[in-house]
């Protein structure tokens, strides 16, 4: 099976080395696609992964705003896959934000994600979320335990009630 991974905002392929040693380990041929997180060229991104793809049967995996990349990909390729020139299987996220990230609502009120995010700050603040119909099965896997900046800055207790609520039975 061939599999793309994407990496994160302000990430880099690195943060995925692990993961994929681990898929080439089980037979996969992987892909592990770094791009300008800031400035993500969406022709390049789709040239690349189209051109490892090809009409192989393939899986899609994206961390954070991977995801939201991988989203944007599969959306300009509705006709493709429909017609079946294009096999992706599935798509697995880790923890993205398919309904738009929080931390980034808050940069962007405050004035600042257009200076944080840049280009990808569309992403990340959607004007509307394009719902996942007629394209490949999502896995999408996320925690109930945030942490980091997030979490910190945002103080959301509704959010973070479920941490909290195990962490004080685990000591009962």
């Amino acid at each position: 099976m061939k599999i793309v991974t994407l990496h994160g905002l302000y990430m880099h392929g690195i943060f995925l080395i692990p993961l994929c040693e681990r898929l080439e380990k089980q037979s996969h041929q992987v892909l592990n696609l770094s791009y300008n997180t800031l400035n993500p060229d969406f022709d390049e991104i789709n040239a690349k992964i189209d051109a490892f793809i090809g009409q192989a049967p393939a899986i899609l995996i994206g961390h954070s705003m991977g995801g939201l990349i991988i989203r944007r990909y599969l959306e300009r390729q509705t006709e493709r896959l429909s017609s079946g020139t294009i096999n992706v299987r599935a798509v697995i996220t880790l923890g993205t934000p398919h309904q738009g990230a929080q931390l980034a609502r808050l940069f962007g009120d405050l004035g600042w994600g257009g200076w944080l995010f840049q280009r990808s700050e569309h992403l990340l603040i959607p004007d509307t979320v394009i719902p996942w119909v007629d394209l490949p099965p999502l896995h999408s896997l996320a925690g109930d335990c945030p942490f980091g900046p997030a979490a910190m800055l945002l103080k959301n207790k509704s959010v973070m009630a479920p941490c909290w609520s195990k962490k004080q039975k685990s000591k009962a």
